[in-house]
C-alpha cells in the first residue's frame, strides 16, 4: 500500500507501532500532508477516555511547546526564500507591536536572537573576531561534563535537539 510520496502505509503503521511498544500514549496522530492535502492517517488509541472517542482525523491536539519548533521552520522557510533576513532588528517585521529593549544601551533584538532565545543577552564573542573570541573564552570557566552526572542530562538534550532536526528536516 505504497501512496504517491512512496510511502508504503502497512510499514509506517508498523513501524509507529513499534513506538508505541516503548512509549506508550493514550491517543496519538500521525498524518503526512503533501501539496494541502493529507495523504496518510494513522490514529492511535483515545482522544476522550471518558467518551471512549477515538483518535480521528479531525481530533485536536494542545501543541504545547513544539509551536517553537514550527514556528522556526516556517522562519527558516521564509529565509531560504530570500523573504527574511535574520540579522536584522525583528521591529522590521513586526506590524502590531513593538519589541523594547529592556535598557536603552540593548541594540535591538533581531530574528536570530528571537529564535536562539538570545535577545537582550549580552554579545560576548564577535565572531569575526577570533583574538576577542580566545580572550573571551579564556574567561569563561566553562564545566567539564565528561566523566559526570551531567553527561547522560547533555546526552538528552543532545538527542531531543536533533529529534527537533529531524521534524525540521534537518
Amino acid at each position: 500500500m505504497a501512496t504517491t510520496l512512496g510511502i508504503d502505509g502497512l510499514a509506517l503503521k508498523a513501524r509507529v507501532r513499534g513506538i508505541l511498544n516503548r512509549h506508550p500514549a493514550v491517543g496519538l496522530a500521525v498524518g503526512v500532508v503533501r501539496n494541502g492535502g493529507l495523504e496518510f492517517f494513522y490514529g492511535h488509541g483515545l482522544a476522550d477516555i471518558a467518551s471512549n472517542s477515538p483518535v480521528c482525523e479531525d481530533t485536536v491536539f494542545r501543541i504545547g511547546s513544539i509551536t517553537k519548533t514550527f514556528t522556526a521552520i516556517a522562519v527558516l522557510q521564509l529565509w531560504e526564500q530570500g523573504l527574511v533576513d535574520l540579522d536584522v532588528p525583528a521591529n522590521d517585521y513586526l506590524r502590531a507591536y513593538r519589541l523594547v529593549p529592556a535598557k536603552a544601551a540593548h541594540r535591538p533584538a533581531t530574528v536570530r536572537q528571537l529564535l536562539t532565545h538570545t535577545a537582550g543577552l549580552p554579545q560576548l564573542v564577535n565572531p569575526s573576531s577570533r583574538r576577542r573570541a580566545r580572550r573571551v573564552g579564556a574567561r569563561l570557566q566553562l564545566p567539564d561534563v565528561r566523566g559526570s552526572r551531567r553527561r547522560s542530562r547533555c546526552r538528552r538534550l543532545q538527542q531531543w535537539s536533533q529529534e527537533c532536526q529531524g521534524v525540521a528536516g534537518g
